[in-house]
């Protein structure tokens, strides 16, 4: 947490520095002034040199030509602090008009947060629950929302029969596995792609389906279903797919491939690795990927149908003497999200579905999830297994959003970004009004904290809030490259790991939290400028290229956050003095449109916080 600045020693109280500094001349009740020039403009304000126990003043310069201005107010800290107010003085000289009034205010209103939560035709699945990637060895019995109070033993804990481990089974076998509340699922095995070249060795993976969701089908044939009283029924076609956008092909056209080229090994084949101490209970190497595929029900809102939680890795199955671990590398899939044919916004006879295809919404969405949820798996082999170090739930997520955002282009689908890169296929950001994809609610709820994980009530909000700042990260910071670096990183502090990363991949040294979150702010204003370069680049109007230190080609897509709805635009005001209502949460970013079409001088007076610092963006 940041408590001070500047490196002042401990004993040095803020009463103190405020005397010293005031003797030195350097505490003022307002800011140097500024004059914008050229297209558009970024001023970075330290608020270091200005007393903020009471209000202070601004003046900012424009020119002739009418401009839009904002603010974008930081918080860098892992604490809360206090909303900053802010009043418009005057303009040009003269006092603030009403018109000034209607373009005044913060980007966000419950209201179109309400819009964003009720109009989303692209599925949005909750990805693994927190619980599981916060799961500690040791710490069973679990008890699940949504299941009874199972406490594992003798009595409860099965063990499956000596037999064949992972990889050796034959298709058809059945298998008891445990799932998400720890009860006992049986499982047919559907497909399996083996001994496929990777970097890491050769690997296989087995698609094991629920048996009572198992309709066999047609193998290369995914559009049948021969059990016509379950929608949800999955065929071996079906499967097969599954497993082919998983692991398929030495040449890399793959998730394992394309995922595991940026951020590393799932596990280690061939024995038992060198991990960590206190990690002596993993389970042995081993190459083969285990996906189960079955109606996931987490949480009393999750029903049968698609969404609710649509997939997870639980690393719980990666130890060997947990009562009711698997003991396999091995992911879940909501069986019925996969199976479901029907997009969003489309009327759905049940009695006459349309074909399947994995190119489908639902299906679509899956396959993303596949992605998401390797790079966790990823995650807890090449920080907690093989360095001994963890990486912050938000900062794991945000690996994993940009994780789904690496493989758009290559599987020509829409990802988190919401746009479709068979439609525009020259990367560009898309059309005005998208509804797809995580970011039309992060313009409804931008000022969520990164670090206070579902702080606000919604984690849907905190999942948009992170994909929107690893987006930026990944479009201004060396893309497949730095996120290599962020998960090699040998430090468990969020800050630090990403200042490494910046340096590592080629970036500057010194770059920190606090002026990440005011360059971002800036991009996300300048968004629908595609002449904008690092470090306020998010649209280029094309793909933007980076590659892994292998080489490996990475393309991702423009993002113009003014073309998703609800749009980003501030919430109407009720008078000329905007104050927030609510603290800003950790590593937040609270943007106030100070007018639309401004000419001359405007003068600002602002209250904020200490720590808290603010970009002023002219456009």
């Amino acid at each position: 947490m940041r408590t001070r600045r500047r490196g002042y020693p401990q004993a040095l109280t803020l009463a103190a520095v405020a005397i010293l500094l005031a003797a030195c001349g350097r505490i003022a009740d307002e800011l140097t002034p500024d004059t914008a020039t050229g297209s558009s403009s970024v001023f970075y304000k330290d608020l270091d040199d200005v007393d903020v126990s009471g209000p202070f003043r601004y003046a900012l310069n424009v020119g002739a030509d009418p401009r839009d201005v904002y603010l974008v107010f930081t918080n860098p800290t892992l604490g809360d602090l206090e909303p900053p107010a802010l009043q418009l003085l005057s303009v040009n000289g003269g006092a603030p008009t009403q018109s000034h009034l209607q373009s005044f205010g913060p980007l966000v209103s419950s209201d179109s947060r309400s819009l964003a939560t009720g109009n989303e035709p692209r599925p949005h699945g909750f990805r693994g629950p927190s619980e599981f990637l916060e799961w500690e060895p040791g710490t069973s019995p679990r008890s699940f929302p949504g299941s009874a109070n199972l406490v594992p033993g003798p009595e409860f804990y099965v063990p499956p029969a000596p037999g064949p481990g992972p990889g050796e089974y034959s298709l058809g076998s059945v298998y008891q596995f445990y799932d998400a509340n720890l009860e006992l699922v049986d499982a047919t095995l559907a497909v399996r792609n083996e001994n496929v070249a990777t970097a890491n060795g050769p690997k296989t993976v087995e698609i094991w389906v629920a048996s009572d969701e198992y309709s066999g089908g047609v193998a290369g044939n995914p559009a049948v279903n021969d059990d016509t009283a379950n929608p949800f029924d999955v065929t071996r076609g079906m499967a097969q797919e599954l497993a082919n956008a998983f692991l398929s092909s030495p040449t890399g056209d793959d998730i394992y491939h394309w995922i595991s080229e940026v951020f590393g090994a799932e596990w280690s084949a061939g024995g038992s690795p060198p991990y960590t101490i206190g990690f002596s209970e993993l389970i042995d190497g081993q190459d083969t990927i285990t996906i189960l595929l079955y109606p996931i029900l987490f949480g009393s809102n999750d029903t049968r149908g698609p969404g609710g939680v649509v997939g997870f890795f639980w690393s719980k199955d990666n130890y060997a003497n947990e009562p009711v671990s698997n003991r396999r590398i091995m992911f879940y899939l909501d069986s019925d999200s996969y199976a479901f044919p029907c997009n969003p916004g489309e009327p759905c006879n049940f009695a006459s579905l349309p074909s399947w295809e994995i190119e489908d919404s639902w299906p679509n969405d899956i396959v993303s999830t596949l992605a998401h949820e390797f790079q966790h798996m990823i995650n807890f082999h090449e920080r907690v297994a093989a360095r001994g170090v963890e990486t912050d739930l938000w900062l794991n997520e945000l690996m994993s959003l940009v994780a789904e955002d690496f493989v758009e282009y290559e599987r020509t689908l829409a990802g988190p970004r919401g746009v479709d890169p068979r439609v525009f296929t020259g990367g560009a950001a898309g059309n005005p009004g998208n509804v797809f994809g995580r970011l039309p609610l992060y313009n409804a709820a931008n000022s969520v904290g990164l670090a206070d994980w579902g702080g606000s009530g919604d984690v849907l909000e905190s999942y948009s809030l992170a994909y929107a700042f690893g987006a930026y990260l990944a479009r201004n910071y060396g893309g497949a490259r730095f996120f290599e670096e962020l998960m090699q990183s040998g430090s468990e502090l969020s800050e630090q790991m990403i200042t490494d990363a910046i340096l590592a991949a080629g970036g500057s040294a010194g770059v920190t939290m606090e002026a990440l979150l005011m360059q971002w702010g800036a991009a996300v204003v300048l968004s629908d400028d595609s002449s904008q370069s690092a470090p306020t680049r998010l649209n280029s109007g094309g793909w933007l290229d980076s590659s892994s230190e292998g080489g490996e080609p990475y393309r991702l897509g423009s993002i113009n956050h003014f073309l998703y709805t609800p749009e980003l635009a501030p919430a109407q005001q009720t008078g000329l003095r905007v104050v927030s209502t609510s603290p800003l949460p950790a590593y937040s970013k609270l943007i106030y449109r100070v007018g639309s079409g401004l000419t001359g001088t405007i003068d600002l007076e602002i209250t904020a916080a200490q720590n808290m610092d603010f970009a002023v963006v002219v456009k």
